[in-house]
């Protein structure tokens, strides 16, 4: 049979089992690729989930207030309680091949040798309560 091959090059294949050797590989790489992505926005949503609880906590416990503070003590308190701000849960989002450099990272996220700096400069700026805004507009009456 006539089918075209992974190079989309048109090639015969006379039984089914050269088109399945041909094609596999191919295919592993596309699984490998989605489960990467699957797995980076599984971290993403896990972040999230564990920076509600914990401010969650801290407002409950009555280890932060958040009354008579203004946002920006907000803020600061926040990453105080290591608290992470959307932007940095962000960066754990997976970026594809095909957007990617070739000096990006095989796991399409920021590594800590390309991104230090980028991290030690987000420690240092000001904390805006822009970026704590997932927390800061969830629904108090509800807890």
């Amino acid at each position: 049979m006539w089918l075209y091959d992974p190079q989309g090059v048109m090639r015969f294949y006379p039984c089914p089992l050269e088109v399945l050797g041909d094609f596999i590989p191919a295919r592993l790489k596309v699984y490998e690729e989605r489960k990467r992505f699957m797995m980076a926005e599984l971290s993403c949503k896990a972040e999230l989930i564990r920076n509600k609880v914990a401010f969650i906590d801290l407002v409950v416990t009555g280890k932060m207030s958040l009354g008579g503070i203004l946002a920006a003590g907000t803020a600061e308190a926040l990453r105080g309680h290591g608290i992470k701000r959307k932007a940095d849960i962000d960066k754990l989002k997976y970026i594809p091949l095909a957007a990617r450099g070739k000096g990006d990272s095989p796991e399409g996220v920021a590594s800590e040798e390309s991104g230090g700096d980028e991290v030690v400069a987000a420690a240092n700026a000001p904390a805006t309560h822009k970026g704590y805004e997932y927390l800061l507009s969830m629904h108090f009456w509800s807890i």
